[in-house]
C-alpha cells in the first residue's frame, strides 16, 4: 500500500482510487507509522471517494505528530462526520458536507491535540448538535465553515481548549 516517496525525507504520495478512500487511507497512514516513521507528510492526490458516513479516523497517539495535506485532492464530498484525528496536522482540506437522513449530533472534522489549518467545510447538516469543527486542545488555523442545517443547534467551531486563528464562521441554523 505505501505508494512511493515524493521527495527526500519523510514524504509520500497516497493517490485516490475514487471509491473508498476513507478504508485505503487509514491503512496507509497506518503502515506508515507501524514501519517506525514519525514527523511525516502524506500527500492526498486526486478525486477523493468515502465509502460511508463513518468518520476516517487516524489515532497518532504517542507519535510525533504528522500531516496530512490535502492540497492536490479535489473537493471532498461527505455524508456524515468526515475526519476525526489525533496529534494529526490537516491541511488545505475542502469538505462539501452532504445532508443525509443519519446527521444527528455529527460533525465534519474532530480534532484532538491537533492541528486544522486551511480547510474548508461548505454544506448542509440535518438535525441534532452538529459541529463543522469539534476541537480539543486543538488548533484552528486560517479555515473556513459556511455551513446550515435544517433543525437543531449547529456550531461553525466547538471545542475545549482550542485555539482559533483567522478563521471565517458563516454558520445558518433554522432554529435560530
Amino acid at each position: 500500500m505505501i505508494i512511493n516517496t515524493i521527495s527526500q525525507g519523510n514524504r509520500f504520495a497516497y493517490r485516490c482510487n475514487g471509491v473508498n478512500d476513507d478504508i485505503d487511507l487509514v491503512t496507509f497512514v497506518t503502515q506508515l507509522i507501524a514501519t517506525g516513521l514519525s514527523n511525516f507528510t502524506v500527500e492526498i492526490n486526486g478525486q477523493f471517494g468515502k465509502s460511508n458516513a463513518a468518520a476516517i479516523t487516524i489515532d497518532n497517539t504517542g507519535y510525533t505528530q504528522i500531516t496530512l495535506d490535502f492540497s492536490k485532492c479535489s473537493r471532498i464530498t461527505s455524508k456524515g462526520a468526515f475526519l476525526a484525528v489525533t496529534n494529526v496536522r490537516v491541511i488545505n482540506c475542502a469538505v462539501y458536507h452532504q445532508n443525509s437522513a443519519d446527521d444527528v449530533d455529527v460533525y465534519t472534522f474532530r480534532g484532538t491535540n491537533s492541528i486544522f489549518e486551511n480547510c474548508r467545510i461548505t454544506g448542509s447538516y440535518r438535525s441534532g448538535a452538529c459541529r463543522g469543527f469539534s476541537a480539543t486542545n486543538t488548533k484552528v488555523i486560517n479555515c473556513t465553515a459556511d455551513i446550515t442545517n435544517n433543525d437543531g443547534t449547529l456550531f461553525g467551531i466547538y471545542g475545549h481548549k482550542a485555539t482559533v486563528i483567522g478563521c471565517d464562521v458563516n454558520v445558518v441554523s433554522a432554529n435560530a
